[in-house]
């Protein structure tokens, strides 16, 4: 499908999917169900090709033959003009032969000219009845089903020719299946409420997910505010300790500088005094004042000489100590700051893909795998769901009621004990899931089931099957791992393992050509061309018994060899090579549904 073209309608009744134009006689309808008008459908196609290849703009290929469209309104007018040149009559005759409309003149000169179309298929137009020509006798209308050749004829070929086979009448067969479609409507329409429910549920998920985004952006600019603030508080701590250690250093440098201010003038009174001394032919007073002189000489040169070194190697510094550290560690605490999660959303269009390959039907009443989304929004929808209970059980009792009348055949249906794995019928030792209504043998289901527990056993009053079980939760769980880390000791990796492998086995007409490798006998040049033969028993038994897995890759690389060597093996048109291009189908399915980390081109290794 091509959602990213807007010009293409996919979903307007009468309306041609290719050109968007209005559907009306001769248009078809593709397999998909979507119409074609007779403009569009390729020149070199006809009503009996049974090999068409029409893709249509959903992406899917038509390629039985092309039916006529069922619904073209009926208030379209049934007046026609002949089909013969040059004549503007009234259409009263249709050639069933070639579906054209003539005069009533026309139509007898269109009968001389071909000789091949019966007199007795010119009809009167418009038809009172839907007319068919018997494929056999092509003379009269069908009106029954040879339920042993499967086709369509009229009841005197019946009687010639198909006597002592089985039939049913045309008209039963298609109020029967109205019936049936009656029935399928009123699950369509169960199911659009349900939709309908679910977008309600998931808009008000848009909604609330933006309050919360406002909510954690308020939590955000709250925290980091606080965080600006003791910045900024702690930058002021800082600033005023350096202020007063720059204060306190300066002061007492000050403080030094005027105590070496002083030991300077006291030399220097001391060196002019001593000089006047020395000047002075005092001889007396010289040697009376020398004792005087010389201790405040020795005290001055004292201050000098005995100076801590310390004082002489000082340099006057300011350091700013371990910042870079501190600011790395707060850096490195800051990313940690608060951490943003969102619940993971199931992804429909993966899902779509998953439901498309798998084709694996679903029993009466049993519902797809739940997801947290689905968990979520059931108590919401359960109203809504029980309003519409007791109408659509009403009208299924009445259709049922009507069909029962209208057919004898159409008994209630006792289904066959037959295992669900294995497809063979044991009645004493089958096991019955509460879930699905399945059955399985004991070592037919994954994981095996303890023999000693039989059918009767109280035990089994509640039991479910691997397909039941939600297995959501364990998707979740991997979803948060490497692929690295995948192995099948893991809880969760052996969950998802069981449940492929039980789809894949309960996949019964595609499966048994697989739970066993070919015979070697039968098949010896399979051997010759296929290096590495392996059987879905084979991945069971190791899986369940011998555990000689260990990486998870490793066991889906063994699934996927499985169905590669029979594709490899066989021609496209064996069924064993459609078999295991479906049974592929449905695990490459799984895998991208459940394990969308893992690279399926991964496994062809």
């Amino acid at each position: 499908m091509n959602p990213g073209n807007k010009n293409i309608d996919l979903w307007s009744i009468e309306k041609c999917v290719f050109c968007n134009g209005r559907l009306e006689k001769n248009s078809k309808i593709l397999n998909c169900l979507h119409g074609i008008c007779k403009d569009c459908v390729p020149e070199d196609v006809t009503d009996s090709d049974k090999n068409l290849g029409i893709l249509c703009k959903c992406g899917i290929v038509t390629i039985s033959e092309l039916i006529s469209y069922p619904i073209v309104s009926s208030v379209e007018s049934t007046v026609e003009k002949c089909f013969e040149q040059n004549c503007d009559e009234i259409a009263n005759k249709i050639c069933i032969s070639c579906n054209s409309l003539y005069c009533k003149s026309c139509s007898k000169i269109h009968l001389n000219i071909n000789q091949d179309h019966k007199p007795i298929l010119m009809k009167t137009y418009p038809l009172k009845e839907e007319f068919i020509p018997c494929p056999e006798c092509t003379e009269k209308c069908i009106e029954v089903y040879c339920l042993r050749c499967s086709k369509m004829i009229c009841p005197l070929c019946h009687l010639n020719k198909h006597r002592s086979h089985g039939f049913k009448i045309l008209k039963t067969m298609a109020d029967e299946t109205k019936l049936k479609l009656n029935m399928d409507l009123l699950k369509v329409r169960k199911n659009n409420i349900f939709l309908d429910s679910l977008n309600e549920k998931l808009s008000q998920d848009i909604e609330n997910l933006q309050f919360q985004k406002d909510q954690i952006n308020e939590k955000i600019n709250e925290a980091m505010n606080l965080l600006y603030q003791e910045i900024y508080k702690r930058s002021l701590e800082l600033k005023t300790s350096l202020e007063i250690h720059f204060t306190d250093l300066v002061g007492k440098i000050i403080i030094n500088k005027e105590v070496l201010n002083d030991f300077k003038k006291e030399n220097e009174y001391y060196f002019n005094l001593t000089n006047s001394i020395i000047d002075n032919n005092k001889t007396f007073d010289i040697v009376k004042i020398s004792k005087n002189v010389t201790d405040k000489m020795t005290l001055s040169r004292s201050y000098i000489d005995n100076m801590p070194r310390e004082i002489v190697s000082f340099n006057a510094s300011l350091e700013y100590n371990n910042h870079e550290q501190s600011i790395r560690e707060c850096i490195e605490k800051f990313r940690g700051i608060g951490n943003i999660t969102s619940t993971p959303v199931v992804s429909l269009p993966d899902y779509r893909i998953m439901v498309n390959n798998a084709q694996q039907p679903l029993r009466k009443n049993q519902p797809l795998n739940s997801t947290p989304i689905m968990e979520e929004i059931k108590p919401e929808i359960e109203d809504i769901k029980e309003e519409i209970e007791e109408v659509e059980e009403m009208e299924e009792n009445n259709l049922f009621n009507l069909f029962s009348q209208s057919d004898s055949d159409s008994s209630e249906y006792e289904p066959l004990l037959n295992c669900s794995c294995c497809n063979q019928w044991t009645v004493d030792e089958l096991l019955n899931c509460k879930g699905c209504n399945r059955f399985y043998h004991n070592d037919c289901h994954i994981p095996l089931i303890d023999k000693e527990l039989v059918p009767d056993n109280p035990l089994l009053n509640t039991w479910t099957c691997t397909l039941c079980q939600d297995i959501s939760s364990h998707v979740e769980v991997l979803l948060q791992k490497d692929v690295t880390a995948y192995f099948v000791s893991g809880h969760s990796e052996q969950k998802l393992i069981e449940r492929i492998l039980m789809m894949l086995y309960c996949q019964n007409e595609d499966s048994e050509h697989y739970r066993e490798c070919l015979n070697r006998a039968t098949y010896p040049h399979y051997y010759e061309i296929v290096e590495e033969p392996i059987s879905l028993n084979d991945v069971k038994e190791r899986f369940v018994s011998t555990s000689s897995y260990i990486s998870l890759i490793d066991i889906l690389k063994d699934i996927h060899k499985v169905f590669k060597n029979g594709m490899d093996y066989f021609d496209m048109n064996d069924p064993y090579y459609k078999s295991a291009y479906e049974l592929q189908l449905s695990f490459h399915g799984m895998v991208t549904l459940w394990l969308p980390k893992i690279d399926l081109e991964s496994l062809d290794v």
